[in-house]
């Protein structure tokens, strides 16, 4: 069994707003789970401009205690790597994280993309991802739909707290405009 999400979401901005407000949140540890980051290597295509930026992030472990004690699963953090590819040319953005961390017991990987909606000016994205748990037993089961909840909790409060920063953001604008 796989814990399998997918979101599309309409951001009522324009993409090079989203797009810098969306890339600050990754580098910055405002999430109470989230304890580090640290850019690995940060790439510009000489020819068209697009970036590749690579990550490590660091995440508390969320994994309730009693069920830490399967598997070596007790430990204190979950690493991951986290992958974005911007062109801001063709106004769009994926981003793509797994975990690089207790991956011979489970995998947690998510894959966005964003880009400049076809029908307006704001942007348009798609969320997937997945947890998946090797132990293929009851136990397994449990942690795949503990750590699938989180996850899907996690976006749907983040697709909330990123409208209303651009919420906040675009009358910010609109201000200095009039």
């Amino acid at each position: 069994m796989v814990y399998h999400y997918h979101y599309t979401h309409v951001y009522r901005c324009p993409f090079q707003i989203f797009l810098q407000t969306d890339l600050n949140r990754h580098f910055e540890i405002n999430e109470s789970h989230k304890t580090s980051v640290r850019v690995v290597e940060k790439t510009r295509d000489p020819v068209d401009g697009s970036q590749r930026i690579l990550l490590q992030t660091s995440w508390k472990n969320i994994i309730p205690e009693p069920l830490r004690q399967i598997d070596n699963l007790n430990v204190d953090e979950i690493h991951f790597e986290e992958e974005f590819w911007i062109d801001e040319n063709q106004q769009g953005y994926w981003h793509r994280c797994r975990n690089v961390t207790l991956d011979n017991l489970l995998q947690i990987w998510q894959a966005s993309t964003y880009s400049k909606d076809n029908d307006s000016d704001w942007t348009h994205s798609e969320e997937e991802g997945g947890v998946e748990v090797f132990k293929k037993d009851r136990l397994g089961a449990i942690l795949e739909n503990v750590i699938g909840k989180f996850i899907n909790n996690c976006i749907k409060t983040n697709i909330v707290k990123t409208d209303n920063i651009l919420e906040c953001q675009l009358d910010d604008i609109n201000k200095k405009e009039t």
